[in-house]
């Protein structure tokens, strides 16, 4: 038999909702005195209150990220052409442009055709991904697995490994999971994606 409880926050604020709405009616029948039907309104309220704000927070949160993101592509837009004019330009000199900040350092890294090489682990706990940041801030992490059809968003991850702890799809017994990831480079996605990688992920 399941919990009772609901484990999706929003799913458990309608319980809570139901339950401190209903107990008064039937306290007296299965013995719960008056002072802990308080109690318990206190105790849900409160989560309650705490709950919307947090709902509140990550809306803004959601919001000011993604009008972050889409301020950074016009900047990106509008910049990334001009530096190029300048450095086009008879006048344009390693001076001028290191003092602008717009001679980017050494590397040997093709940035652009950059591909992460990944490698899975099957453990006690899940599974473990490895892999080699290079020059770049991380990687962006995709997984398939079970009956899914399509690859999804698993993580971001900056400091390897990342543990992949998710229990089998169904409670199966065994289930195969594929990974790709590519690296990202101040939070956006760059280069090209990973060779896949598949796992079979017995029951935890």
């Amino acid at each position: 038999m399941g919990d009772y409880m609901p484990h999706r926050d929003g799913d458990l604020a309608q319980w809570e909702e139901n339950f401190n709405t209903k107990l008064p009616g039937h306290a007296t029948a299965v013995g719960v005195l008056p002072a802990e039907v308080t109690e318990v309104d206190t105790v849900i309220t409160a989560h309650n209150a705490s709950y919307v704000e947090m709902v509140a927070v990550k809306d803004t949160a959601k919001s000011k990220v993604a009008a972050n993101t889409a301020r950074k592509k016009s900047m990106r837009d509008l910049v990334r052409p001009l530096v190029q004019r300048i450095k086009n330009h008879p006048g344009y000199t390693d001076e001028i442009g290191k003092d602008l900040g717009i001679v980017g350092p050494s590397s040997t890294v093709d940035i652009m055709n950059a591909k992460p090489t990944i490698k899975a682990a099957s453990g006690a706990s899940g599974v473990t991904i490895d892999f080699n940041k290079s020059e770049f801030d991380g990687i962006k992490i995709f997984s398939r697995r079970g009956s899914e059809a399509e690859f999804t968003f698993l993580a971001n991850d900056t400091n390897p490994p990342y543990h992949d702890t998710r229990v089998n799809l169904n409670s199966a017994d065994a289930e195969l999971r594929e990974y790709y990831a590519v690296y990202i480079l101040n939070d956006d996605p760059i280069g090209k994606e990973s060779d896949i990688v598949k796992i079979t992920v017995m029951k935890m």
